[in-house]
């Protein structure tokens, strides 16, 4: 099934158009992990650390989604993913590995996941992680 109308409503958001680690404002991929939107060059600096490589996806070839793989973007996203770390003061710009291994950003990974298995669209999955928040000292992996 092609999802590139649902692709094109997710990358009309203004804040999903910049790449989320560079804030470059050509993003070509999505990181299912964290449902976030990336440019080439920053999905290459991912593909080197994830075990899977299905998780970081062209967002031009939208045949090549699935539903879950949408719900991923939808759920998350890159405002929502950036205001959830921020609140463990984490930004963009923190060293990447720092960023993407803390547990912050593994509670995020993983509400989403939830998020998307239960089928929530109603809400973010910051939304439901403020709800729900981690332990404490979080950032600290």
């Amino acid at each position: 099934m092609a999802y590139a109308t649902h692709l094109n409503s997710l990358l009309s958001i203004r804040e999903n158009q910049r790449c989320f680690d560079c804030g470059i404002d050509k993003v070509k991929h999505g990181v299912l992990t964290f449902g976030i939107f990336v440019c080439h060059h920053c999905s290459m600096r991912h593909q080197r650390y994830v075990s899977d490589n299905r998780l970081i996806k062209d967002l031009f070839a939208p045949n090549d989604w699935n539903l879950k793989e949408i719900q991923a973007l939808e759920f998350g996203g890159n405002h929502p993913f950036g205001s959830f770390m921020s609140r463990y003061q984490i930004s963009p710009k923190h060293d990447f590995l720092l960023k993407y291994r803390s547990r912050a950003a593994l509670y995020y990974s993983k509400r989403l996941e939830y998020m998307i298995d239960v089928g929530k669209s109603v809400l973010h999955v910051s939304d439901y992680a403020s709800n729900n928040p981690p332990p404490e000292n979080i950032s600290r992996g």
